[in-house]
């Protein structure tokens, strides 16, 4: 339908976008098109998955969905699980991201073969974990102090 003649039709170009406007308004009125739903399901997902408040809010943003509605349906999905606050709702994500990246394993591991005797070599090792473990929570999203309290938990 695009071509020379489409292009250089205005009535044209405009009967189309009406169409999809209308479209629009089809779905939104049938439920099939609901930025709210998509926006808890989403959030769902992505908080079960360890996210952070910052990447949640990043990603729906990527997909046009209001930065007010991804707030409501973090704040709708962390009180349905019992948080009181916003801040113990972003560790409990924050431990699920470590736990996902197995730092609460390697750094087990790594204090068994410690308290067995002592070596630097593992001592050293356990310090560049708990490196790891602290730029690894940056980059996905989670506050010093939330990444420090994660890494005194499970380390």
């Amino acid at each position: 339908m695009r071509n020379e003649a489409f292009a250089k039709d205005a009535a044209a170009q405009q009967a189309l976008y009406d169409k999809i406007e209308e479209m629009i308004l089809n779905y939104k009125k049938s439920g099939i098109l609901n930025d709210a739903l998509f926006a808890q399901n989403k959030v769902a997902s992505l908080r079960r998955k360890g996210k952070s408040v910052s990447i949640i809010v990043n990603t729906l943003k990527e997909k046009g969905i209001k930065k007010e509605a991804v707030v409501d349906a973090l704040r709708a999905y962390d009180v349905g699980l019992g948080f009181e606050s916003s801040d113990d709702a972003e560790y409990a994500a924050a431990l699920t991201f470590a736990k996902r990246k197995k730092f609460d394993v390697k750094a087990q591991s790594l204090l068994h073969e410690l308290d067995s005797g002592e070596n630097e070599g593992l001592r050293k090792k356990y310090i560049d974990l708990r490196r790891k473990a602290l730029a690894s929570l940056a980059r996905g999203g989670y506050s010093s102090g939330v990444a420090r309290k994660v890494v005194e938990a499970l380390m």
